[in-house]
């Protein structure tokens, strides 16, 4: 296919109603129309890792991952969730050591629990189990018997003397994979090797690139934030939202007391949020010119690329009355992100707290279709 039927072959699979969003996508991929096009064009499904850096973290950890081979299995009531939880473990571990290990050796005056690196290793285990499940439930079932099948589904309880319970079943399938280090596997599913390739670099190199602005801009978030400068990171939610920009994403991040008696929240978004920042100190300027109830204007702490958010509560009103001032408030809310051209405001993009309704991410501000000549009624 040459580069001149691309450009309309996207725009009809991807955004037919909106055609400009062609030229959106260019300017955010940061590339000129035409290296965009060539590599659509080379583009030929995915492979094996060949990013080099990608291919050394999944050799390790894959070694280590046979040396592990006879981990006790994890409890099944507290990963119920997490499937096939068992076979990634190891590799979860030792992403977390490298991780440690490289912070350790970068980064200075980094104060974070063992808690918060348990926090975020768990995040990388649930993104491998997400990963892989397709995959290993096929290979899992191709590898019992019917009668085995049947029983593990309907849960009937077997004696010493019967053929092994649908959890010795289990355990010897993780053995097994843990064993080959993954290569029948991968064998099987190539797919899959680039996937959990990619999963660790980038989990790796976001986490690292994460940990490190925090150290350096405490001065910053003590300062626009209040947070205590004795507190450390005590825990960590990630995946908050979609991930971008080479796997990164919205993170909740606590610090708190290292004898845990307080601790307080932040939004770390790994994104441009200048325009947070502008947003914000327009909806305080508004306030100063009214004479109604402020609205809540949400402090940011905008750096090069990347920056900090104040964490807001959802929270129930108290009453009517105050049911009341909230709908009055999302009025005037709405009054402003109209004015803004703003789109895609649901229900993920807004917090209710209280009386307040508020606006948590603003990369659609500005974002309206304007009409062309002729078309207004």
């Amino acid at each position: 296919m040459n580069m001149e039927e691309l450009k309309p072959l996207w725009i009809k699979e991807i955004s037919p109603h909106e055609p400009r969003l062609f030229q959106k996508r260019i300017e955010i991929s940061g590339q000129c129309e035409e290296k965009f096009l060539s590599d659509l064009r080379k583009s030929n499904g995915f492979q094996s890792p060949t990013n080099q850096l990608e291919a050394l973290y999944l050799k390790q950890a894959c070694q280590f991952l046979r040396g592990q081979w006879d981990l006790p299995l994890l409890d099944l009531e507290n990963n119920h969730n997490n499937v096939f939880a068992d076979l990634w473990l190891p590799i979860r571990d030792w992403s977390l050591d490298h991780l440690r290990q490289k912070c350790t050796e970068k980064i200075r005056n980094l104060s974070v629990a063992d808690e918060a690196w348990q926090d975020l290793a768990d995040g990388l285990l649930k993104r491998l189990c997400f990963i892989g499940k397709n995959a290993l439930w096929e290979t899992f079932n191709q590898s019992r018997s019917p009668g085995v099948f049947l029983l593990a589904h309907v849960q009937l309880s077997v004696t010493s003397s019967s053929p092994a319970s649908g959890r010795d079943y289990y355990k010897d399938f993780i053995q097994i994979n843990r064993k080959d280090g993954l290569q029948k596997l991968f064998c099987d599913y190539p797919v899959l090797s680039h996937f959990v390739g990619v999963a660790i670099r980038q989990w790796i190199q976001s986490n690292f690139e994460m940990l490190a602005r925090i150290a350096i801009d405490r001065s910053a978030l003590e300062q626009q934030l209040e947070l205590p400068c004795d507190c450390v990171l005590s825990h960590v939610v990630q995946n908050l939202g979609d991930p971008h920009r080479d796997g990164r994403s919205v993170a909740e991040l606590h610090f708190g007391q290292p004898d845990g008696a307080q601790y307080q929240k932040l939004i770390y978004k790994p994104k441009d949020l200048s325009l947070d920042a502008i947003y914000s100190d327009l909806v305080t300027q508004l306030n100063r010119d009214s004479q109604l109830d402020p609205l809540k204007a949400l402090r940011v702490v905008s750096k090069d690329g990347y920056g900090y958010t104040e964490y807001v509560r959802h929270e129930f009103c108290s009453d009517s009355e105050e049911l009341e001032v909230f709908y009055f408030n999302a009025g005037r809310l709405l009054a402003i992100l109209y004015l803004l051209g703003s789109t895609d405001c649901h229900h993920e993009n807004l917090i209710a707290s209280g009386k307040q309704l508020l606006l948590i991410d603003t990369e659609t501000l500005f974002d309206g279709t304007i009409a062309e000549a002729g078309q207004r009624k």
